[in-house]
């Protein structure tokens, strides 16, 4: 599979043109766990983004009650977003569940790379507002059936879909993104 049809599956890297990922993105390596493997302990410092290609991968974490799942990334889910722009201390440990093919993204490629070329970072933040944002509407749907709100009720999403995909070619793409940092 070519760099760009992989980063292409990651909900991250949505709406970044092939050349621009062939460019940049070229110190990327595919990694393959079996099931059982740790790819991250709690301990470990992580220096890479990675989206799962193929398997799924348990992410746990070490509470007062012991270990407990939190989260199950399947293809297409990513990792070590929140460690790219902050100094958090991991937590979590990484399991895989079945053969897993992971792409690696270093930090330093994609810190260059947002240095470099201020569209792509316009974009890969766009694209993890939107994602932030959809996991928060759905703990607040989660949370609204608790409070016993009726099924019907129909809500505004708090974010709107069309707004991340109104640019369709890489010169429309630009033109949008400039025009939304003119209203910042």
């Amino acid at each position: 599979m070519s760099l760009w049809k992989t980063l292409s599956t990651c909900p991250l890297f949505y709406d970044i043109h092939q050349d621009e990922m062939e460019k940049h993105f070229i110190h990327c390596r595919v990694s393959e766990y079996h099931k059982g493997e740790t790819i991250y302990g709690e301990a470990d410092n992580i220096n890479y983004l990675f989206t799962v290609l193929e398997g799924k991968i348990t992410i746990t974490r070490d509470t007062s009650e012991g270990m407990k799942d939190i989260q199950v990334l399947g293809k297409g889910g990513f990792y070590g977003e929140h460690f790219l722009f902050s100094d958090m201390e991991k937590t979590e440990m990484l399991t895989v569940q079945e053969n897993t093919k992971v792409l690696e993204v270093p930090f330093k490629v994609l810190q260059d790379v947002f240095e470099k070329d201020p569209v792509i970072y316009g974009i890969f933040i766009t694209n993890l507002n939107y994602l932030i944002l959809k996991k928060f509407e759905i703990a607040q749907n989660i949370v609204f059936r608790i409070m016993g709100e009726p099924k019907n009720t129909i809500r505004v999403p708090l974010y709107d879909d069309t707004t991340i995909r109104k640019a369709y070619s890489k010169n429309e793409r630009d033109k949008f993104l400039k025009d939304m940092s003119k209203e910042n």
